[in-house]
């Protein structure tokens, strides 16, 4: 059965308002502005690229896998490898270059924090050397790339998960992935750890994962929302938002 794929012509400025957010919130920022506000929701940003990811992966995945009956990974992974991979690893030569650089032209700059582990960072691990040192590497934009480490986990995660339980059971999956994010955050901090890994974030993908997996198997569903008043629909994401945040 071929399908054809929605194409979500507002993907781009949701991205755009989360982009904002964390941009704002590493950019030096006057106190007394109102873009000090919004600096302070960087983590917010960060949060809602996740639960975006979670969304467009996920309907990617199901929407292959009803479609053809099942998902080439390989597929899957080479385009999440071309899309990431080319401005990763400029970023990290360009991380590995500063310092040569600055030192050069006798530019001053801030050597607080770890020495980088080139190969952890290379493997997309920048993420766990933070939570095990308790700090930041001392070269910049390492400190920024645990985000997209967490992204990568999710990426390998996921398709295999999606790829081999069966679509009836996705909700199983989703309901899962956030009882055991809220499980695991309660234990690193209880620790003292960072919750910077995959799995005390998971429940932000699966999050979006949700209307992603209503979208595709149920949307007779999505149908009738549609007839819904908008101050319906508006408090449904009102509340959908708030839940998602306050987890």
């Amino acid at each position: 059965m071929n399908r054809r794929r929605k194409h979500f012509h507002t993907f781009d400025a949701l991205r755009f308002f989360s982009f904002l957010l964390v941009f704002l919130h590493h950019s030096p920022v006057p106190a007394s502005s109102w873009f000090a506000h919004l600096s302070r929701s960087g983590g917010v940003g960060v949060v809602f690229f996740f639960v975006l990811s979670g969304f467009l992966i996920t309907y990617i995945l199901i929407d292959e896998k009803v479609s053809n009956g099942s998902i080439s990974l390989k597929k899957f992974y080479v385009r999440r490898i071309l899309r990431i991979w080319p401005l990763f690893y400029a970023m990290l030569l360009l991380a590995f270059i500063t310092p040569y650089l600055l030192d050069a032209l006798h530019i001053k700059y801030s050597n607080e924090g770890y020495r980088p582990d080139w190969l952890m960072s290379a493997l997309f691990l920048e993420n766990y050397k933070m939570m095990i040192t308790g700090s930041f590497p001392n070269v910049s934009p390492l400190g920024v790339m645990w985000s997209l480490c967490i992204e990568e986990h999710f990426y390998l995660v996921w398709g295999i998960l999606i790829s081999v339980i069966a679509v009836k059971r996705i909700p199983i999956v989703i309901l899962g992935s956030i009882l055991l994010a809220n499980i695991c955050r309660i234990i690193y901090l209880d620790r003292g750890l960072a919750t910077i890994d995959l799995f005390t974030n998971i429940d932000y993908f699966a999050f979006g994962a949700i209307p992603a997996y209503l979208l595709v198997v149920r949307n007779d569903l999505m149908v009738r929302l549609e007839t819904f008043h908008p101050v319906v629909k508006y408090v449904v994401v009102a509340v959908t938002l708030v839940i998602t945040f306050a987890l």
